[in-house]
């Protein structure tokens, strides 16, 4: 080999042995502030100490002068919380034996955390209304701007813009951490799998196999399964027999309604669907509202409620007991949580309405998030108290004359074969002041913490909680952005999901 070649093939090579395994990659840009480092492992090392400095330093001394952080680990990684986004860093790593001998120094990186106008807390953000004095490490997901803060209302992680998402805007939902260190979400089109770096590795085919049309219509709720599957809520479009008179249950004028020509008049309903697809995207298991519900959960009277009830029971949530093989399914139009074996499909469980609405108390109203706790089996729904069609009932007031949401929690009682029966009862009611909404028209969840404490997201009410189990509020914040004319609104999140720092190492690396 010739020494002109032996020169090109070291200039080729150099650089990669020099940057290969390094994490982060140099001269990349972080979507986030909590940052893992890594460099390859040497057999000998019994100490790298993770030197962090702000801007471009290419001196060694200079560097470990300017540092904000000697980091220690007995490893050759380490997870740093990063002063700033829209920041230039560099850094090394000083290896030491287990003499404290220094045997190794590291070439100098450099990358740029980026940024973006939904982590500028001057225009979006939460406005902390209680300080936590715990739950310190905890993180908080945040679904319509898809933005990780802590609890000081601090941004830490945020999705990039990219082509697949257009908007962040109330179609985004369902914010939330996988088992395997991912994040998925809903876009008004579409459901994506991305990891830490936010680069998507996992789209929903939505190309109709299940709903007959062009697309599934996906919505609400979407989830990987821990054996590597997804699943998600979808929609088709049916026609339904009228068990009647049309004018019985919709308005005159209503379009949707047609006259067969076997004589029976037909109603056009939209129904929820829900999908299972493998990892190749294939459709491994489906489940229709259209082949499980009766006449009586799609067609209520109208003379018993305020607007009539368009036969959409608008499955608005589900969650999966895998290790019990049940599904349960939240319905917010007819006030029903129903309880379903998988693979079967069949109805094992209802609690809620059955049917048109009656003289006594429903247990919930267009309720939202139906949650299991899997170390417990107890069932969390948040109760919006609050129906699109029926009448305020006098039942819904408490003793003071306010109208609240509530998370309940169900648990399943052997003695009645396993039925669920209600065993908590939390009143959202978080400002004394009758002038302000106690009432979520929309949205709303409930996340069960390690600690047995409540995450809760109050929807449009836009106010966000940490209770307690003695039912305290340990913490508190309410979500805002900046409007097109610079006004502070409302930010109203669908739900809200959260995060451990304890967890994170198996998001950074991957």
């Amino acid at each position: 080999m010739s020494k002109n070649i032996r020169v090109i093939l070291f200039i080729i090579l150099f650089p990669v042995g020099l940057y290969a395994h390094v994490v982060p990659a140099e001269g990349a840009i972080l979507n986030y502030r909590l940052a893992g480092f890594k460099i390859p492992e040497r057999k000998d090392a019994a100490k790298y100490v993770f030197h962090i400095a702000r801007n471009r330093v290419t001196d060694e001394s200079a560097l470990k002068n300017e540092a904000f952080t000697h980091t220690t680990s007995s490893t050759n990684n380490c997870i740093v919380l990063l002063p700033s986004f829209g920041t230039a860093y560099c850094w090394m790593v000083t290896c030491y034996d287990k003499n404290g001998k220094e045997i190794y120094q590291s070439p100098i990186y450099s990358f740029n955390t980026g940024s973006i106008s939904y982590i500028d807390t001057t225009q979006n953000g939460l406005l902390v209304m209680a300080k936590a004095q715990h739950h310190k490490d905890l993180l908080l997901m945040v679904d319509h701007m898809l933005v990780i803060y802590d609890l000081n209302g601090k941004p830490l992680w945020y999705m990039p813009q990219t082509h697949e998402i257009e908007n962040r805007d109330v179609g985004i939902r369902d914010f939330k951490a996988t088992a395997d260190g991912t994040f998925t979400f809903i876009t008004d089109k579409d459901a994506f799998e991305v990891n830490y770096n936010g680069e998507v590795i996992w789209k929903a085919p939505n190309d109709g196999k299940v709903s007959g049309a062009k697309t599934e219509w996906y919505h609400h709720e979407f989830t990987k399964l821990s054996n590597g599957h997804y699943m998600i809520a979808g929609t088709e479009t049916i026609e339904r027999r009228i068990p009647g008179k049309p004018s019985d249950y919709f308005n005159d004028n209503d379009t949707t309604v047609r006259k067969g020509n076997d004589g029976n008049y037909y109603k056009q309903i939209i129904c929820g669907t829900l999908i299972e697809y493998d990892a190749a995207g294939k459709v491994v298991w489906s489940w229709r509202v259209s082949e499980h519900l009766d006449d009586k959960d799609f067609f209520w009277p109208k003379n018993v409620l305020a607007e009539p009830h368009n036969g959409n029971t608008h499955m608005n949530s589900f969650d999966f007991d895998e290790q019990h093989k049940l599904i349960y399914i939240s319905f917010k139009k007819i006030n029903q949580v129903i309880t379903i074996a998988y693979p079967s499909g069949k109805i094992v469980d209802r609690i809620g309405e059955t049917g048109a609405p009656a003289k006594e108390a429903s247990p919930f109203y267009g309720q939202h998030a139906c949650k299991m706790d899997k170390r417990t089996g107890d069932l969390y729904v948040f109760n919006n108290n609050h129906s699109d069609i029926e009448p305020v009932y006098k039942w819904q007031y408490d003793a003071e004359g306010y109208i609240t949401s509530h998370v309940l929690v169900y648990r399943h009682t052997p003695q009645q074969g396993g039925a669920l029966k209600k065993v908590w009862d939390f009143p959202c009611k978080f400002f004394n002041d009758k002038t302000l909404p106690q009432t979520t028209l929309r949205g709303g969840n409930v996340n069960v913490l390690d600690d047995g404490c409540l995450l809760i997201n109050m929807g449009t009410t836009n106010a966000m909680a940490i209770v307690s189990k003695n039912k305290q509020m340990v913490w508190g914040a309410m979500p805002y952005i900046t409007d097109a004319n610079n006004q502070k609104q409302n930010m109203e999140p669908y739900r809200c999901s959260y995060l451990n720092t304890k967890d994170l190492a198996k998001f950074i690396f991957r």
